[in-house]
């Protein structure tokens, strides 16, 4: 007995696993799992799928990818390779310094703070 492949379906799911330690101000009601399920038809026994995971509570997440094929039958069978990654998710805001932004000014024209400098230098 063959089967036909008539789908290809990939699933990705993830969950947190730990939480950072500044993470605990942010609101228990956030969804810290994804769960995405694709169906493609290959052609030339290749295809593709693309997922975008979110990660709103800053921390490790575990991802599990799974393929799985679907036959002409509708049938789900479960043969395929399954995978899994660790991620981890910050918050930028909260690494980041403010930086002061370098003044832009017209050719040959000094920056203020550079001007009132040398004009007090000169008196």
């Amino acid at each position: 007995m063959f089967r036909k492949v008539a789908k290809v379906q990939i699933t990705a799911t993830s969950e947190l696993v730990n939480r950072t330690s500044n993470s605990t101000d942010q609101k228990n009601s956030l969804t810290t799992t994804n769960n995405l399920s694709q169906s493609v038809e290959p052609h030339n026994d290749y295809f593709s799928v693309n997922f975008l995971l979110t990660f709103p509570v800053t921390g490790s997440h575990s991802v599990q990818i799974r393929a799985d094929v679907v036959d002409e039958n509708e049938t789900l069978w479960k043969t395929g390779p399954s995978s899994s990654l660790s991620i981890k998710s910050y918050d930028d805001s909260i690494t980041k310094k403010p930086v002061n932004k370098p003044v832009r000014t017209s050719f040959g024209q000094m920056p203020p703070s550079v001007a009132s400098s040398s004009s007090s230098s000169n008196q």
